[in-house]
């Protein structure tokens, strides 16, 4: 079905324009339609996720357990765009945290976090809706919640166990993720381009000194939500938790199945 969807796009968006693509003005005009394209398909939503079933209580047991940093990647399939990515895995975000973190790294004050103070203390008595989580959608890179951005059929989140030698310390990294706060999203999927991002860059942009996997995707240089998930798998992260089709999978076997699938191979 995804190589239905690949080809489809490619077609629509490329092979349109045959060798005028090259062009500069032709580039832009096929981006502005792979933009309008693929923004008018995230409105087709054939059902709920599947752990939107249980939405209160899965945030319950989460969100006790979470860090800022932590890595969340998901998989809706019931979304028409999660056709057009490749691999298993279709959205990638961090868990940055409420105002509590903040003060206990004496940034709260700090210019940057200061212009989003009001949406990080939204519901002061409700983290469920307190604007914890940073991620790069089709109209750009924002803030949101836990109780709207649950909405799939799989999580796993993501945590780095260990200081990365030359790594970004935590209270650097979360600023770093603040900054793309309002940035564009990348119609062209390309790691290159540090103006615009998607989701998966993210995680690169916190974690810099690791090797990301990348793959080529339309001729461009990407990081694909799997990409994140089997970089993880080979560097000092631990799988924190997992929700698979809707049920959280036993430690024994989480692992193993991330890797399957994922493809994940040593």
């Amino acid at each position: 079905m995804k190589s239905f969807f690949y080809i489809f796009l490619f077609f629509f968006t490329s092979t349109v324009y045959g060798q005028n693509e090259v062009k500069h003005d032709s580039s832009k005009i096929s981006y502005t339609i792979k933009e309008k394209f693929i923004k008018s398909l995230k409105y087709i939503k054939l059902r709920n996720g599947k752990l939107n079933r249980r939405k209160e209580d899965i945030i319950n047991e989460l969100v006790p357990t979470l860090k800022p940093l932590d890595i969340l990647v998901e998989k809706s399939s019931f979304l028409i765009t999660d056709k057009f990515i490749p691999g298993h895995f279709g959205h990638v975000a961090l868990w940055l945290g409420d105002e509590n973190e903040y003060i206990k790294r004496n940034i709260w004050n700090d210019s940057l976090v200061r212009k989003y103070q009001d949406q990080i203390k939204t519901s002061d008595t409700i983290l469920k809706f307190k604007k914890t989580i940073v991620e790069a959608v089709t109209n750009g890179v924002r803030l949101t919640s836990i109780y709207d951005f649950l909405d799939a059929d799989d999580l796993v989140v993501l945590r780095p166990t260990c200081v990365f030698e030359n790594e970004l310390d935590d209270t650097t990294a979360i600023l770093q993720a603040l900054m793309q706060v309002g940035k564009e999203y990348d119609f062209d999927f390309d790691v290159q381009n540090k103006d615009k991002i998607i989701c998966s860059e993210l995680a690169c942009i916190c974690f810099p000194k690791i090797n990301w996997e990348e793959i080529r995707f339309f001729g461009k240089r990407t990081v694909s939500p799997d990409n994140i998930v089997r970089t993880c798998l080979k560097e000092n992260f631990e799988i924190v938790t997992f929700y698979h089709n809707g049920k959280e999978c036993s430690p024994k076997k989480r692992e193993r199945l991330i890797k399957k699938l994922t493809r994940y191979l040593n």
